[in-house]
């Protein structure tokens, strides 16, 4: 082999070996610093999640989904007791089939302050879907507010928006803010909108927002998209939902 043939192969042996052993939270990471995402927030989280209180962890995905949900419900509990987390994003490379996700998601409805619904969604561009939304009571005042969980991965049936390398469940746990920062309206559920990011200023804020609302659109190829809206952690196609008993 030429000499600058073998350098440059070498050099790509070097590349792909890095690729395929970047960890799963930094494969994650960089896919949702990425022009798909289309948060802006997402993006810039992504850069320093520990400035931001959003823990990034990789959980096992071995087990019964009932185990793997005991496994979510008791670290998710364990997050929110620790003073200097306000968001997780937990991931399992051990979940590789949309069934299996499911079934782990449908086991956590089951678990204290858990809760597990579904909704018909008609009209996507990937046809007739069933929403599965998925969420955590957390303490607000003197009662609870739902914490609304985003479930991704790599799922043809997922916008591309939502379309990870790699299962992840990305939830807030920290105090919520008494309005919406949506709707300005009094709280009554939370999401990631609710995150801390004192790295912005209000007019950084500001132009964040403008551009994920122009992102998020432009990644969904110009068209809204219900399987994208903050309430729905994920979806999956109608006939997969009777199969598992979880259809509307």
């Amino acid at each position: 082999m030429h000499d600058c043939n073998r350098w440059n192969f070498a050099l790509y042996r070097i590349y792909r070996g890095g690729k395929e052993h970047m960890s799963p939270e930094k494969k994650y990471l960089d896919w949702r610093k990425g022009l798909p995402v289309g948060c802006m927030f997402a993006r810039i989280v992504s850069l320093h999640p520990e400035r931001h209180e959003q823990a990034v962890e990789r959980l096992s995905g071995i087990g019964t989904p009932d185990t793997i949900a005991t496994r979510i419900a008791d670290r998710v509990q364990q997050l929110i007791d620790a003073p200097d987390v306000s968001a997780a994003a937990l991931l399992f490379p051990g979940i590789s089939s949309l069934a299996r996700l499911c079934r782990v998601a449908l086991a956590l409805g089951e678990k204290p302050r858990w809760s597990v619904t579904t909704s018909p969604l008609e009209n996507t561009p990937a046809g007739k879907m069933v929403a599965i939304h998925v969420a955590r009571d957390l303490q607000f005042g003197d009662g609870w507010v739902p914490s609304e969980v985003l479930i991704l991965g790599p799922f043809e049936n997922f916008p591309a928006t939502r379309r990870a390398p790699i299962v992840g469940f990305e939830i807030f746990l920290g105090a919520p803010l008494p309005s919406d920062p949506k709707t300005g309206q009094p709280t009554v559920k939370v999401n990631l909108a609710h995150m801390k990011l004192p790295t912005l200023t209000q007019t950084a804020f500001d132009k964040a927002w403008d551009k994920s609302v122009v992102g998020r659109l432009a990644s969904l190829g110009g068209v809204e998209d219900g399987r994208a809206k903050a309430k729905v952690s994920f979806t999956v196609p109608v006939t997969l939902a009777r199969q598992l008993g979880c259809a509307p």
